[in-house]
């Protein structure tokens, strides 16, 4: 996070023109039901109220991909997982935000909080948060996109004009872009990608740890 950062740089007028942005935001505010509290306490306090996603540009990442083989995806990603730890103590880079002094990786607290969809009472309930770690290994990628399904919402309401079935029925490649879009707004540390590049799927493992921005 560029420690100059200040709020009037972080505001609704600072949200891209893209509309999948302004839809994510209005997504966002609608399941919430209020506006964003964000509240960082360590060196100093931060606490402040934000009226959109904004905040969450200054999470910035140096984002590693690496093409895995389907059927030793499991055990590739629990790996990426089991060193995220040491990644994050390694690269720590952003002490500060708007002035303020607070964790070493302030990315975390804020990424986690300035897309959060759950209200107080949700977060009480134990829902799961969009900003996600993972609580277990797993045996293959269905694993992660069943947890998809089962745990987070829909944000974006876009639907595919593709039978991914008929799609294979014809020896195509579908391009399953409705599993891919809703993939995109869940915020794994360590993402499953699947995507398809002349014509040929593959997997990834996305690994989103590492800050951006300025080092020594």
């Amino acid at each position: 996070i560029m420690p100059t950062l200040t709020p009037s740089l972080l505001d609704r007028e600072s949200l891209s023109a893209n509309p999948r942005y302004a839809l994510l935001n209005e997504q966002i505010f609608a399941a919430r039901g209020e506006d964003l509290h964000i509240q960082i306490e360590n060196v100093e306090r931060l606490a402040m109220y934000a009226d959109s996603i904004a905040p969450e540009a200054a999470c910035t990442s140096v984002q590693l991909h690496q093409l895995v083989d389907p059927l030793s995806f499991g055990p590739h990603w629990n790996a990426a997982q089991a060193i995220a730890g040491v990644q994050l103590a390694i690269g720590a880079n952003s002490p500060f935000f708007f002035q303020r002094e607070l964790w070493r990786e302030t990315r975390i607290a804020l990424f986690e909080q300035a897309t959060d969809t759950r209200p107080e009472e949700l977060k009480v309930q134990g829902v799961r948060p969009r900003v996600w770690f993972g609580e277990r290994w797993i045996t293959s990628i269905f694993d992660l996109f069943e947890e998809n399904v089962r745990y987070f919402p829909s944000l974006l309401p876009v639907c595919d004009e593709e039978d991914p079935l008929a799609t294979l029925e014809r020896g195509d490649v579908p391009g399953l872009g409705e599993l891919r879009l809703h993939n995109g707004t869940i915020y794994r540390w360590n993402r499953p990608i699947y995507d398809v590049v002349r014509d040929q799927p593959h997997l990834r493992i996305e690994n989103r740890v590492l800050p951006a921005g300025p080092t020594v």
